[in-house]
Order: C-alpha cells, then structure tokens, then sequence
C-alpha cells in the first residue's frame, strides 16, 4: 500500500492526480473526485513532516472553495491486513461546512476504492513485489 502510494510511476496507474514526494518541504498535488460534480477537487500544498513510512503529512489548500487544511495519510500493518486511514482536518466554519466535508469524504472513498481495485490484480502486485527495495 505504501509503495502503490509514494512510488511516483505506481500511483500514476491507479490516482493519475496524484503528485507526491515523501520529502519534507516537497509540493503536493492531489486531484480528487467530487461525485455527482463537475470539476475534481485539488489540493495543493507542501508536505509538513519527514515524510516517512508509516504517514505523510501536508497543509493544503482546496480548489474550487478556497480553503486549507491538513492531510495525514497512515498506513499501518495490522496482523492479517494492511490499514490506510486518509484524515483531514481544519475544514472551515461556514455555512454549508457538512457539504464540503462530505464531498471530501466521498472523494477519498473513491480513491480508496480505487486503490483497492489495483491492489487485487495478481499482475500489479508481482510487478510491484519485483520494484520494492526489501529495506524501504
């Protein structure tokens, strides 16, 4: 899950709006579905801390809306699965606030759906097991 997240080439055949380096400092470029609307939404920011396994940290800033907050990606080993938590927080208060949370929410289950797709095909995963370095 790390790898289909932080590899560049990886993350392109799953979340082709994904731009992300694991550096501390480094630009973010997320496009993420607004379902049942027109435009995606983007976030774009920089990563906030060291950027290592298990998580990612950003401070973002949300278009169309015009708004920041803060992206915490985990990903944690559990004995018999492999746990991706997508929180963001410091949404603003204003009128309609449910709505944007919302949207976001169904945006990353989207995204999250999708990786889970590409997690489960035999093919994706052989070609990743030979890409990983066993000491990242």
């Amino acid at each position: 899950v790390w790898y289909a997240l932080t590899n560049p080439d990886e993350a392109e055949r799953w979340w082709p709006g994904l731009k992300l380096q694991r550096r501390k400092g480094s630009s973010i470029c997320i496009t993420t579905p607004r379902p049942h609307k027109k435009r995606p939404r983007t976030l774009s920011g920089k990563v906030i801390s060291p950027a290592k396994k298990p998580y990612i940290r950003a401070v973002t800033h949300a278009h169309p809306r015009n708004y920041t907050t803060e992206l915490t990606i985990y990903v944690s080993q559990l004995p018999s699965a492999t746990r991706l938590r997508i929180l963001e927080s410091g949404f603003p208060e204003r009128e309609h606030s449910a709505v944007i949370v919302s949207e976001c929410r169904d945006g990353w289950r989207t995204l999250v759906d999708a990786l889970r797709e590409h997690l489960q095909s035999v093919t994706n995963i052989e070609r990743m097991r030979g890409a990983v370095d066993p000491t990242e």
